[in-house]
């Protein structure tokens, strides 16, 4: 999977973990989802399992790695390793997982502390859940997306277009909490 880009620009000039009012994605015309808190994973044509792996600048990657992107910037190579049943069997702990080809987020009691708070583990299909808001782009995005943030209790949103995503952002990126007390 592609690393998506953050909607807006980072404030590099001063803390990048949070983002300006500067819009560099455009997302007129795109579907906005979940983004849950998991770890992603593909399934491949054949049912074959693979997790993410990012791989940072001036390391080898493993022999079976599958490059997707890499960022010019940091030098981090982006990508997939097979998951191994005997090493990886928390994604096989509850459940099969899907057989239909495409990526999903992986969560869970066991899976990144859980700040989605589920009671057993689940596989999400990226981009099935889909959020009812019609944020347009402009000046007013900025605290459109902040404010919906702020009050809803997710990580953040991913917007979708032509079934691929092409923009995120999350709490995180305008300095809000997460994971958020319940």
């Amino acid at each position: 999977m592609k690393k998506i880009p953050t909607i807006f620009a980072r404030n590099f000039d001063g803390n990048p973990s949070l983002v300006t009012r500067k819009q560099v994605v455009f997302i007129d015309g795109s579907t906005p989802t979940r983004k849950y808190d998991g770890t992603s994973f593909m399934v491949d044509e054949e049912s074959s399992l693979f997790k993410r792996r990012t791989v940072k600048k001036d390391k080898a990657p493993p022999v079976d790695f599958i490059q997707v992107d890499k960022d010019e910037t940091t030098g981090k190579l982006f990508g997939w390793v097979p998951v191994d049943p005997n090493k990886d069997k928390i994604y096989f702990k509850d459940m099969q997982p899907p057989e239909k080809p495409g990526t999903y987020e992986f969560c869970g009691p066991k899976v990144n502390g859980n700040n989605d708070n589920f009671g057993r583990h689940v596989y999400i299909e990226h981009g099935i859940d889909k959020l009812y808001l019609y944020p347009e782009d402009g000046p007013g995005l900025y605290d459109f997306l902040k404010a919906y943030l702020k009050r809803e209790k997710i990580e953040g949103i991913v917007f979708w277009k032509l079934g691929k995503p092409i923009g995120k952002i999350k709490r995180t990126d305008f300095g809000l909490a997460w994971p958020v007390k319940r």
